[in-house]
């Protein structure tokens, strides 16, 4: 995976943005931390190193110092939404409160895009939400950006049956919020497992003897004869 870094200014812009069209609550130290991460993960992708403790100091001096630049803010929601993922997918993955200063940032974003009747505005993988009329939400896996192509995802141990939340509806957007991102970490983490598993499947038919291409076409039959 190819990892993008971002200057400073750029992400102050996005700061800058997600203030004004969210509200002041969505600043604070969320921000410098996802400018290092970014940092970071471009450091151990192409450098193969950490950061030291040094240049993670350096780095929130440099946010702080950086100014916030018109032609990098974004001035609409998915505009914002557009910039915002495509900084956090470029970070390393996150961990308590910063993680969950990521996920508020989301909600506070998403919530500025829903439109009654709408369609559907994604949060992340696994993730997606929507405004149905003026009082009901909605939550799905469903990705709006795959179009027809869209499906639930759905779980080896249920029987291939989706999550329990799929398409659960609520006047209550706390409780929307609350319950995609609950969705989203069973989905997560019920593919990783999947994913696991697989892989252990297929190193388990090269040390038997397979080639690398029939052991790929062994697990095709086995993924089609399973769906």
């Amino acid at each position: 995976m190819s990892v993008i870094g971002f200057a400073a200014d750029e992400i102050k812009s996005i700061e800058a943005a997600a203030r004004e069209i969210c509200g002041d609550h969505t600043g604070g130290d969320h921000w410098p931390a996802f400018y290092v991460s970014n940092h970071s993960e471009y450091a151990e992708r192409y450098e193969s190193r950490s950061l030291t403790d040094a240049e993670r100091v350096q780095l929130r001096r440099e946010y702080a110092a950086a100014p916030a630049r018109q032609q990098y803010t974004p001035t609409a929601p998915a505009d914002l939404m557009t910039r915002l993922q495509s900084l956090l997918y470029n970070c390393e993955e996150f961990s308590g409160d910063t993680e969950t200063a990521r996920r508020k940032l989301l909600d506070c974003v998403a919530f500025e895009l829903m439109t009654e009747g709408g369609p559907a505005v994604n949060l992340d993988t696994f993730a997606n939400v929507q405004r149905m009329d003026f009082n009901t939400y909605r939550m799905t896996t469903i990705d709006p950006r795959e179009g027809a192509r869209g499906r639930a995802y759905t779980f080896a141990k249920l029987q291939g049956q989706p999550h329990p939340y799929e398409g659960h509806t609520t006047t209550d957007p706390r409780e929307l919020f609350r319950m995609v991102w609950e969705m989203r970490d069973d989905c997560a983490a019920d593919y990783r497992a999947q994913d696991a598993r697989r892989m252990a499947e297929f190193m388990a038919l090269m040390e038997s003897g397979h080639s690398y291409h029939s052991a790929q076409m062994e697990m095709l039959k086995r993924q089609l004869a399973a769906s």
